[in-house]
């Protein structure tokens, strides 16, 4: 991360919290892929681990992401991500109808950048398949699996959220606003919007990222709405997830 300013509701937390949430993460998911790879893992890792270096961390678990690729990611955590979307499935029913939201808000002090570039670069990065936007994605998360676009408004993701044992398969559709709870917020301009949907159609939950222009730079709100039965622990940590990922995303900009 470089200057950003992140606040989670309405309170500035060090970036250093960031990092070790992402320490942590980098450590589970390394793990992880040692489990369900089938070739050869270099054992750099561990030293890097040792050394608390974060950013050898990331370059050793993208690595090894890259080398499987997205369709054997997926097709290795099939069996977890269909648990997982069937657990979706019944916290939605079972919270029927409410919705939680997952916020993080940052300063980005970006003079003479506007909203609207800022919102292209992002869905660019996100909805367009090169293997530069595939890199940026897998690495901005430790909990990132999959990110690649189906069509210029749909994303495809894998990945665990929350702190969750299990990960989700959904569809990300721009552009969709069907259910969601949340409103723009006052004073913003620009935004992100869109349902997280399965495979099926069905709706577990979504997004509405927001942009406004502020004083010699930008102000970014990332919102996640997910079903309201969900323990507030599993909020606060998808607002590190988000904090994290978004961190990195912004400083690709």
């Amino acid at each position: 991360m470089n200057q950003e300013a992140i606040y989670i509701n309405n309170e500035q937390i060090p970036q250093e919290a960031v990092l070790s949430w992402e320490y942590k993460r980098l450590k589970v998911n390394y793990k992880r892929l040692k489990r369900i790879s089938t070739g050869a893992i270099s054992n750099d890792f561990n030293k890097w681990q040792a050394e608390r270096n974060i950013d050898k961390m990331r370059e050793a678990l993208l690595s090894i992401k890259m080398n499987l690729g997205m369709a054997d990611l997926k097709s290795k955590l099939s069996n977890q991500y269909k648990l997982g979307n069937l657990i979706s499935v019944i916290a939605v029913k079972l919270s029927f109808g409410r919705r939680k939201f997952s916020e993080v808000d940052f300063y980005i002090p970006k003079s003479g950048t506007t909203i609207q570039e800022v919102a292209s670069q992002i869905d660019d990065i996100m909805l367009t398949n090169t293997q530069a936007h595939f890199k940026i994605n897998l690495n901005t998360n430790p909990d990132h699996y999959v990110l690649k676009g189906m069509s210029n408004t749909i994303q495809e993701v894998l990945e665990f959220t929350g702190g969750s044992p299990l990960p989700t398969n959904f569809y990300a559709h721009y552009g969709d606003t069907e259910d969601l709870k949340s409103v723009l917020s006052k004073g913003y301009e620009e935004q992100l919007v869109g349902t997280a949907r399965l495979a099926n159609g069905f709706i577990i939950g979504g997004v509405r990222h927001q942009l406004k222009q502020a004083e010699n730079g930008i102000r970014f709100k990332a919102l996640v709405e997910v079903p309201a039965m969900l323990p507030n622990f599993m909020i606060k940590q998808h607002e590190l997830h988000l904090a994290c990922e978004f961190g990195r995303w912004l400083d690709e900009i």
